[in-house]
């Protein structure tokens, strides 16, 4: 069995897209592909237990159906230090040594690493202890930010003494593709770590729904809640006269208006400029026109009890951190693996 270590640098850097991806790929090769996260810090009860959410997802949606105790070994929750961090260390490692076996029917195994490298390193399940342990491979996935960018790879890459196959750059902006490519890419490959993918920022993936924006939000939907699965792609802030507001609106699509609830004229521009949403924050009572107007336009309109500052900040939270629970984000991973990731070099490296 070939174990795969899917490790990163930060936090939102597309672990989960990528994992889905290349389980995907690798099943449509041929092989059998197993998928586990030894550290869970998003703990969901289940029938069986206390489980980490993204590997439930995971699991679920891959069709992978392997026990939750081999999957999601040890979550992190209000209960993790019950007894000592002493006796919560033992516990971690050796749920984690104990479940890797069960994947012994696997060709390949994955994964998913925590935030950085020293995630987990508190119950002694951190990547540098694992790749050891483990006889692992990893491969180092973080987003575009600069030069910075090689920085971050080439460090991680040195920590991990040889066990690194390589590393994909995702969330590059389009207009630095190229130049990712043609200098970015060689200088790292020159310096011993494989490239194996370049991945552009992806519209689709980088979209909400007004679902998923309520509940960030932790608002409450208004009007129209048949339309609240469609995405939105942008979001803009009502605060400046309705004038300008009518011109800059009409030109950004797909998007979501974010304005305090005594601004009438903002709502009023943004209804008329095809908004797929408007955000009222405020908790005050929405005028009868107002719901008039959206549910004629098929709008939703949610309303807030923060402020408009404090709503934005938890919407840019999220668009750095969103899930891709829906079927065609599912399918997207699945393309942009087969688009943009060496999976010939991968398997090159194992042979």
């Amino acid at each position: 069995m070939k174990t795969i270590f899917l490790s990163s640098n930060s936090d939102s850097v597309g672990k989960t897209m990528i994992t889905i991806g290349l389980t995907l790929k690798l099943k449509e090769l041929g092989f059998k592909v197993g998928y586990m996260k030894p550290l869970g810090r998003k703990p969901v009860r289940t029938d069986y237990g206390t489980h980490d959410e993204d590997a439930l997802f995971i699991n679920e949606v891959l069709e992978l159906k392997e026990p939750l105790d081999i999957v999601s070994p040890f979550v992190v929750d209000c209960h993790s230090f019950d007894g000592g961090v002493s006796s919560t260390t033992t516990c971690a490692c050796g749920r984690v040594l104990d479940a890797y076996p069960s994947f012994s029917n696997k060709d390949f195994l994955l994964i998913s690493g925590g935030v950085d490298v020293f995630d987990g390193a508190a119950f002694d399940i951190g990547i540098l202890k694992l790749l050891k342990d483990l006889d692992a491979r990893a491969i180092i996935i973080d987003k575009w930010n600069g030069f910075a960018t090689a920085d971050t790879i080439l460090g991680a890459a040195r920590l991990y003494e040889g066990r690194c196959v390589g590393c994909v750059i995702n969330k590059v902006p389009k207009n630095m593709v190229s130049h990712v490519r043609k200098s970015i890419k060689p200088f790292i490959e020159k310096n011993g770590v494989n490239v194996l993918g370049i991945i552009p920022v992806d519209k689709l993936l980088q979209a909400l729904t007004v679902r998923e924006l309520a509940e960030t939000l932790d608002g409450t939907v208004v009007c129209c809640e048949r339309n609240i699965d469609q995405y939105v792609h942008n979001y803009l802030i009502g605060a400046m006269d309705p004038e300008s507001a009518h011109k800059y609106f009409r030109r950004v699509e797909d998007k979501v208006v974010i304005t305090g609830a005594h601004n009438s004229e903002m709502q009023i521009a943004a209804l008329e400029a095809s908004a797929k949403c408007i955000v009222i924050t405020g908790s005050v009572r929405i005028s009868d026109r107002i719901i008039g107007q959206a549910i004629s336009r098929g709008v939703p309109i949610i309303s807030v009890s923060d402020d408009t500052f404090t709503a934005v900040q938890k919407i840019e939270s999220s668009l750095g951190s969103l899930t891709i629970r829906a079927k065609d984000k599912v399918a997207r991973a699945r393309d942009i693996v087969d688009r943009d990731f060496n999976i010939g070099t991968l398997l090159e490296a194992f042979a």
